[in-house]
């Protein structure tokens, strides 16, 4: 019998990651996430949020593959989606995506989300992170630019 150990060479631990979000938000429990952090939950209305996930991928992951898997999942899944755009971005020297939707929770109403997505290379795999904050439609003047931001200051720790 073998034992197996986690992390290890074998078996690595995610990347590890930052994110700056406003002084006065608060992590969320519950997630099986790296990072969920929301705005203080506000009475009555949908808690702005944003949260950080990851998956292992073999080497040579075509992040355009993922931007595209992401806008289909958006156009077959989600409620009365609109894809507002997609674009590049550059995390830590590595190419990264950009995608913006918006679509109908069935309890939460429009929802807007801004996400990046990021592959990170090793020699024997590859992370997937995804960087993905919502808040509700009546809550962009308020909200969106926080959201938005916060999405976009992933980097490697």
């Amino acid at each position: 019998m073998t034992t197996l150990r986690y992390p290890s060479d074998a078996f690595p631990a995610p990347s590890s990651v930052l994110l700056d979000v406003p002084n006065d938000w608060l992590p969320i429990a519950g997630t099986s996430a790296l990072i969920a952090v929301g705005a203080p939950p506000p009475e009555g209305s949908y808690r702005p949020n944003v949260i950080v996930t990851w998956s292992r991928t073999a080497p040579g992951f075509d992040i355009d593959q993922a931007l595209n898997d992401l806008v289909e999942r958006y156009r077959t899944v989600e409620r009365d989606p609109e894809v507002i755009g997609t674009g590049e971005a550059s995390v830590d020297g590595r190419s990264a995506r950009l995608c913006e939707a918006s679509f109908v929770h069935e309890l939460a109403g429009t929802l807007v989300q801004s996400n990046l997505l990021l592959a990170v290379e090793y020699a024997n795999y590859a992370d997937l992170l995804v960087s993905c904050g919502t808040c509700a439609a009546n809550q962009i003047e308020d909200s969106f630019a926080s959201v938005r931001a916060a999405v976009r200051s992933l980097r490697l720790a």
